[in-house]
């Protein structure tokens, strides 16, 4: 897994899948003070399983703990996982433009020829 954190951070997965983020000692302070300097981030990538099927939707939702205090609870994020696209025998005579409809949707394919 790649991973990377605007501050020292350790991660963990546990057998059933639940990713643990944890900034230990990490003293943000307040946004009131500096908001800038209250702010810190992750970013991961992950892998998919191989035995995931198209048009499967992937459901999640993250638990944040300060402190000791309960959970903020984030909306629930879904993912939907379309079939896998290829292009072959491909020439240089045609551009292809592949853009998101807003709301993302849909997208949008164009294949123009070339003058």
């Amino acid at each position: 897994m790649n991973f990377s954190a605007s501050h020292a951070a350790s991660w963990s997965i546990s057998g059933s899948g639940v990713l643990t983020i944890r900034f230990d000692d990490i003293n943000l302070v307040d946004s009131f003070t500096n908001n800038l300097a209250s702010q810190g981030y992750f970013a991961y990538t992950v892998r998919l399983k191989d035995n995931l099927v198209a048009n499967a939707t992937l459901s999640n939702t993250a638990n944040i703990y300060f402190d000791f205090n309960q959970a903020i609870v984030t909306n629930t994020v879904q993912n939907n996982l379309a079939l896998p696209i290829s292009a072959s025998n491909l020439n240089r005579d045609h551009k292809i433009y592949l853009y998101p409809s807003q709301p993302a949707t849909i997208s949008h394919c164009e294949v123009k020829s070339l003058p």
